[in-house]
């Protein structure tokens, strides 16, 4: 049972994701924000000083394939993949121009490969994930806390302290808290709702404001 999901590394995105070994999620049900007394169970109107936010969320495509995306092409390897895309692109279009076309062909072809086949690789690899993962067919209960990230399933719970998070970062659709380069976990926007800015507060008051990169404060 491990404490995080595990991420794609640089190499092979989304290859072995399963629960608390993978990525990606939208909300089925509403996000709560409680706050709880001594006894741990009374909520924001009961004056105690403990601030939760706590959503169930479920595993998506969706959700999956805006990690890989962002994974990917903020690492050196996605970076660079884009950029020898975009060399061998012009040097197809120079090609084509002076009337080589067999050169041209071949990069083109090369372009293809690292512009358009590798975002539907990752497509398809994040669709095969949330199919195949049993875990992933049940929804999951995070709970941000004083501690940390409590992340529950049925019978099994555990806690991401705080501390383990090496930054949290956010994407158009979600906020990634990474505990390194292949382990993290999503909240998408759609799952937070309007629980979107007590979820980044939360975020940022327990994290370092230089672990922190959320552009926006909510979900808008």
């Amino acid at each position: 049972f491990e404490n995080v999901h595990n991420a794609v590394s640089d190499e092979e995105v989304g290859t072995n994701l399963c629960l608390f070994e993978g990525i990606g999620i939208v909300s089925e049900k509403s996000v709560c924000y409680n706050r709880n007394n001594a006894d741990g169970k009374q909520d924001k109107t009961s004056g105690g000083s403990e601030m939760t936010v706590k959503f169930d969320v479920k595993m998506t495509e969706k959700a999956m394939y805006d990690f890989m995306l962002h994974t990917t092409y903020t690492s050196l390897n996605g970076i660079m993949g884009v950029i020898l895309g975009g060399i061998t692109l012009y040097l197809g279009i120079r090609q084509t121009m002076n009337g080589v076309y067999p050169a041209a062909a071949t990069f083109f072809l090369i372009a293809i490969f690292f512009l358009v086949g590798t975002p539907l690789n990752m497509k398809a690899k994040s669709s095969e994930q949330v199919k195949k993962s049993p875990m992933f067919q049940k929804p999951i209960t995070y709970e941000l806390t004083e501690e940390g990230v409590q992340i529950s399933q049925e019978d099994q719970s555990t806690l991401n302290e705080w501390g383990n998070f090496q930054k949290a970062v956010s994407t158009d659709t979600s906020i990634i808290l990474y505990v390194t380069k292949v382990r993290a976990l999503i909240f998408p926007k759609e799952a937070l709702g309007e629980q979107y800015a007590a979820a980044v507060k939360m975020i940022s008051t327990h994290m370092s404001p230089r672990k922190v990169k959320i552009r926006h404060v909510s979900a808008d």
